[in-house]
């Protein structure tokens, strides 16, 4: 109701920060269509362009607010600098020049900066960070591509007998360990290790 009511009276700073909590209590389609247009009337384009951008991706059967939604990104657009961001492995946490500014969300992300220079940050647990310097220009789209290499470590095993097979999950995913015995290097995690062989 807060927030409704300053949204009617044009009050659309404080109606975006009651909408923002509003969102943290009950997200939803709704919800960030909400933040999206009050950050957008409260002049704030780059929190705009995220929420509507998040928005974008969420399931929503309502034309007027898909249409509405559509056209200010279209407008945010050509009024920002925009970086559009993939990482390999994807779902890398994105910050930009300094990690204590806060995230970005994740990869793959279009995210909006201020026009010039800036690094773009790439952070995955199990893997080392990754980072790239762009150039961003207003009303254009940057692109950047980061790799991050997994940390490894070692795992001993030795197989009795010694033709067993060694079948491995890591984090409930099946991988494929190297070959042989004594210390493997492989990315760290916890794994599950199922040793088989015929007649045991």
């Amino acid at each position: 109701d807060l927030a409704r009511r300053d949204y009617a009276r044009g009050r659309y700073s404080s109606a975006l920060d009651a909408f923002l909590l509003l969102h943290s209590l009950t997200p939803s389609a709704g919800s960030l269509y909400n933040v999206a247009v009050c950050a957008d009337l409260a002049k704030r384009p780059d929190l705009a362009f995220a929420f509507l951008d998040r928005y974008m991706r969420a399931a929503d059967d309502d034309l007027g607010r898909r249409r509405d939604a559509e056209a200010r990104l279209g407008t945010l657009r050509s009024e920002l600098a925009l970086v559009d961001v993939v990482s390999h492995p994807e779902g890398a946490r994105i910050t930009v020049d300094r990690e204590e500014l806060g995230s970005h969300g994740e990869t793959p992300r279009t995210i909006a900066v201020d026009p010039g220079e800036h690094t773009v940050i790439a952070t995955r647990q199990g893997s080392h960070s990754a980072r790239t310097t762009v150039i961003a220009a207003r009303g254009e789209m940057a692109k950047v591509a980061l790799t991050l290499k997994a940390i490894l470590g070692e795992l001993h095993v030795t197989r009795t007998p010694a033709g067993a097979t060694l079948r491995a999950d890591r984090e409930g995913v099946r991988v494929e360990l190297p070959a042989g015995q004594g210390a493997l290097r492989v990315p760290v995690g916890r794994y599950t290790l199922r040793i088989e062989a015929p007649g045991h």
